[in-house]
């Protein structure tokens, strides 16, 4: 948001004549860049502040959503409307949603969610449940119903084969399951003293992010036999477990966790490598959801253990750099010299959030523990300039663009500037002409600002580098 001219704002950044921070602002200039909840909308879930856990699209406006008390939501019409699904309303049961990873679409017919039986403080079991007509008919299968067990996550490759997790929350054991049917039968692949959320790529290759609980040791684990067996790659000895786990492909992924923990591999875990720059303030960040689009474009959920507020990472260049979303004022600023301020607060930014899905790089949901569903589609920065755009006769092309930009003008280009996301300069030029060739050769892959000045006029312009 921007609070006015010569206001403060929290977590925003500006550029020709404001300065980046990690925290307040003075924003200023002819352009301010905004971390701002502005391109994000809140949607209304019909169980009120119910806690809400996995959420997953299977096209562009179907999309199912598990809630805490043992329902699901649905929807048809990308979020506009919300109907609760009760596939089992005989049944006392319960889904986990932190870590938000119980349940799976392979495609709009097919899906699973695993459910515990009995209460959260008196867990009786684990239970599967599965549909294979887009949610018209369920299924359930009881994978165990020992004391303690708990259901916490289920995945699948295609139609017929799959596995699922559990927990004994008395023994502190993980078990492992895998299905070739479908899920109407499972079969034990083994248990361990860690547990762990994993994340498959195929029915052998896969991902295991285990954390009991805060204290260490944390592993990421790696196997290629469908997790009869794991290879621990990673281990971190600090204090705050892992939470979530998203990988690409079969080298690129990300590991997120509590006190400030952000991992990323290029390589298939052989290595693994510590993200600092979020622009976060230091200290205190959780971080509960990760999902990433493609190489280059992902986001990541961050709350805090200190009332901080929750807000989305964002990066368009594979964790390079990093822009604030929904990042609402906390309780002590609001307060500016402007008259025409006033304090922007998005519906409740203290919730954590515990699960991220985008269809594509724009258009996604994030959910929370208060029952809060928000959606975009839009750009994921919101840019405010009295004459953005405002060059008459001025083109450029293409966009997105690769290693070059044709700039074009009624009138001689006066002056070019390339800012990153962190709103440094990283290109000057002054070209004299009315037609230019801008090289990008030298700029990494991302989302790129150019000023451009001619005839005593400014224009600011959005340019993706591919």
């Amino acid at each position: 948001f921007q609070l006015g001219q010569g206001a403060y704002s929290y977590g925003g950044f500006s550029l020709g004549g404001g300065s980046f921070w990690d925290g307040l602002n003075y924003v200023s200039g002819e352009l301010t860049i905004n971390r701002t909840a502005s391109q994000w909308s809140t949607q209304t879930s019909p169980l009120g502040s119910i806690t809400l856990g996995k959420v997953q699209f299977v096209s562009a406006t179907e999309g199912w959503i598990t809630a805490n008390n043992g329902q699901l939501l649905h929807t048809l019409d990308a979020g506009a409307n919300w109907t609760v699904v009760d596939p089992t309303p005989a049944e006392t049961d319960w889904i986990i949603s932190d870590p938000s990873v119980a349940m799976f679409w392979l495609n709009p017919t097919h899906g699973w969610y695993i459910s515990t039986l009995g209460t959260e403080i008196s867990s009786l079991g684990a239970v599967l449940h599965y549909t294979t007509d887009g949610g018209v008919n369920w299924t359930n299968k009881v994978i165990d119903n020992t004391a303690g067990v708990i259901g916490v996550q289920v995945q699948f490759f295609d139609a017929n084969n799959g596995w699922l997790a559990t927990f004994n929350a008395n023994t502190l054991i993980g078990n492992g399951y895998v299905s070739t049917d479908g899920g109407a039968n499972w079969t034990s692949n083994g248990s361990d003293s860690d547990g762990g959320i994993m994340y498959f790529l195929d029915a052998n290759n896969g991902w295991k992010a285990s954390s009991v609980n805060d204290a260490p040791p944390h592993n990421i684990s790696y196997t290629t036999d469908g997790g009869s067996h794991w290879t621990t790659q990673y281990t971190d000895i600090t204090t705050g477990g892992f939470n979530a786990i998203h990988f690409v492909d079969a080298n690129n992924g990300w590991v997120v966790g509590d006190k400030e923990k952000i991992l990323k591999t290029t390589d298939g875990g052989a290595t693994w490598t510590p993200i600092t720059n979020t622009g976060l303030p230091v200290g205190g960040n959780n971080f509960t959801a990760v999902f990433f689009s493609n190489v280059n474009v992902g986001r990541i959920a961050a709350g805090g253990d200190d009332n901080r507020n929750s807000s989305i990472l964002y990066t368009a260049d594979g964790g390079t750099t990093w822009e604030i979303q929904a990042l609402a004022l906390p309780p002590s600023v609001g307060k500016s010299n402007s008259n025409s301020a006033s304090k922007t607060q998005i519906a409740d930014d203290t919730a954590d959030i515990f699960s991220i899905y985008f269809i594509d790089e724009l258009n996604g949901w994030y959910v929370a523990d208060n029952g809060q569903i928000t959606h975009t589609t839009g750009d994921p920065l919101s840019v405010q300039q009295n004459n953005l755009n405002a060059i008459e006769g001025f083109s450029f092309y293409p966009n997105p663009a690769q290693d070059q930009l044709m700039l074009k003008a009624n009138q001689k280009i006066d002056q070019v500037e390339v800012y990153n996301l962190l709103g440094q300069q990283l290109m000057l030029v002054k070209p004299n002409v009315s037609s230019y060739q801008l090289k990008l050769n030298t700029i990494k892959s991302g989302l790129y600002f150019i000023k451009v000045k001619t005839n005593g006029k400014t224009g600011t312009y959005k340019v993706l580098k591919q």
